[in-house]
């Protein structure tokens, strides 16, 4: 049915509502003061919310009473469609969805230590993933995944936004906005430590194992921080110790470790990588690998591969005279479909094999095969006007976060690891934006989960059996996992803006990069600016 002019007017309405909600949202995430157009702009959230539901409402209504209109005047004349073959038709292209990923999954050469996260992972000399995830228990069937229960509490203690988190065993280390760190019991959840010491938002963390760090304890995990003051500093996990203070000059977003090169690698909001000694403090190579912010960055063997805030990925090789040399840039890649890929601000990053996942400002996770330049993708929301803030990749489970833009709540998707299948959805339907997340299993082999955003929260996942139905209906605490099948299909892709959506409101300069389609690059642009070795 083609849209009646009252249809296209509120639809248009609706769009520039949205439009101005996802500015309002990436202001509150700014590590800066706002000015004072952008606090008014900050306080008009509840009533640009309100609005939008009335439209949303609204056009609902003007929908449903022109189905029935034209219904009542062609019922005789109109076939309905056949919702059996129409199921069909969706079981058999999701099949094919997912013989093509496993294929392409086949194909990839296996590394025991690419699923390894800089930043959501304890980190060792030996390259511990392989063995973390012979310990993690295999992911439960669909069927009972969905029908489990999850309680979920607060770790109450940080004063503002939590920014970056890792799980550590049955401990988790958080840092925020407020300036701190904090190291908590899941167990008891308690605090057990607060390193205090960042002058800025601390906006990055990493936890390594096994590292040559002559000031650090025995027995104790080395715990670095960066922060937007352009430090980062090196810590003793346990103990709490201040054992480093390291000045870069910028401020330090990202971090990692590339162990077969002994350095540590950070990643500025000018686009720069630099390495660094840990044990002298000294830079060892700079290079602006990026002309915009850099959004992410993880390690695998001596492969750096990070994101920026204009859509690009890069991978670059740390070589034996301690160098960054290119390998890669995403600039002309293209969906399985074989259209352009629309790039736009990537929020989050993660590995799986050769793969890369990524998340942006749309409906869909990314899986990108760098190797041959082709993205498939994965459904994470309903709606075009999304984000995918956090993803957390290892073992046998994906992990993404999930923001629905006109409620303003957020909740959490699961996804197997091997086929990237669907498994089930935690919601509360009380939590804000989720910004970062990590999970990993208790001693009874129960998955957790641990989020953060304006909110710290623990989810705990319950087996049904384990549940008292009297208690989950009276414990607010205490709720099912759900299965929603529009995840479960074939990922529909997100509306390319145009320039008319914008014509009442301010550009999306509020650390969100426009949908931009990069069709003026020649398929192979990006050997131009790289050395393959």
């Amino acid at each position: 049915l083609e849209m009646s002019a009252s249809q296209q007017n509120l639809d248009n309405f609706i769009r520039k509502l949205r439009k101005k909600l996802r500015q309002i949202e990436n202001l509150e995430r700014l590590n800066r003061s706002l000015t004072e157009d952008e606090v008014i702009k900050l306080n008009s959230k509840d009533e640009v919310r309100e609005k939008l539901q009335d439209a949303l409402e609204e056009y609902q209504v003007a929908v449903e009473t022109d189905e029935r209109d034209v219904v009542g005047s062609t019922s005789s004349q109109v076939q309905k469609p056949s919702s059996v073959n129409r199921a069909v038709d969706a079981d058999t292209s999701r099949h094919d969805h997912l013989e093509e990923l496993d294929q392409s999954t086949k194909q990839l050469t296996p590394s025991s230590d690419h699923n390894t996260s800089t930043e959501n992972r304890i980190l060792t000399r030996k390259h511990d993933q392989g063995d973390r995830t012979k310990l993690e228990p295999k992911v439960k069937v669909r069927s009972e995944l969905a029908h489990s229960y999850c309680q979920v509490s607060y770790l109450e203690g940080h004063s503002d936004l939590i920014t970056a988190l890792v799980v550590v065993g049955d401990k988790v280390v958080t840092a925020s906005r407020d300036t701190t760190l904090k190291f908590w019991d899941i167990t008891l959840g308690t605090e057990i430590h607060s390193y205090g010491g960042h002058t800025g938002s601390v906006v990055s963390l990493l936890v390594l194992d096994d590292v040559d760090e002559p000031c650090l304890p025995e027995n104790d995990k080395l715990l670095i921080s960066g922060s937007l003051d352009s430090t980062f500093k090196l810590w003793a996990l346990h103990s709490g110790q201040l054992l480093r203070s390291v000045y870069t000059y910028s401020p330090v977003l990202h971090i990692g470790y590339c162990f077969p090169a002994g350095r540590l690698v950070t990643g500025s909001d000018g686009g720069k990588l630099e390495l660094w000694n840990l044990a002298s403090g000294e830079n060892t190579f700079s290079s602006r690998a990026h002309t915009a912010s850099i959004t992410g960055l993880k390690i695998s063997n001596n492969a750096v591969y990070s994101s920026a805030s204009d859509g690009i990925i890069r991978i670059d090789q740390v070589t034996e005279s301690g160098h960054l040399v290119c390998l890669f840039v995403s600039e002309a890649v293209k969906t399985v479909s074989g259209s352009p890929l629309v790039t736009r601000h990537i929020r989050c990053l993660a590995l799986h094999q050769d793969m890369i996942l990524f998340g942006d400002d749309a409906r869909n996770i990314k899986l990108l095969d760098w190797k041959k330049g082709l993205v498939t993708k994965l459904s994470n929301h309903t709606n075009s006007f999304s984000f995918t803030d956090a993803l957390s990749c290892h073992g046998e489970l994906l992990l993404s976060s999930s923001y629905d833009l006109d409620q303003g709540l957020g909740y959490i998707n699961i996804r197997s690891s091997r086929r990237f299948e669907y498994l089930a959805t935690i919601d509360d339907e009380s939590t804000e934006r989720i910004v970062c997340l990590d999970f990993g299993y208790s001693s009874s082999n129960n998955l957790f989960v641990v989020t953060g955003g304006m909110d710290l929260k623990l989810w705990q996942v319950l087996p049904a059996q384990s549940v008292n139905k009297s208690t989950e209906q009276v414990d607010e605490d205490i709720f099912q996992l759900e299965f929603r099948p529009a995840l479960a299909q074939l990922a529909v892709d997100s509306e390319t803006e145009s320039s008319n959506d914008d014509s009442d409101y301010e550009d999306e300069s509020y650390g969100s990069e426009p949908g931009k389609v990069r069709s003026d690059i020649s398929s192979n642009g990006w050997l131009s600016w790289c050395t393959l070795l």
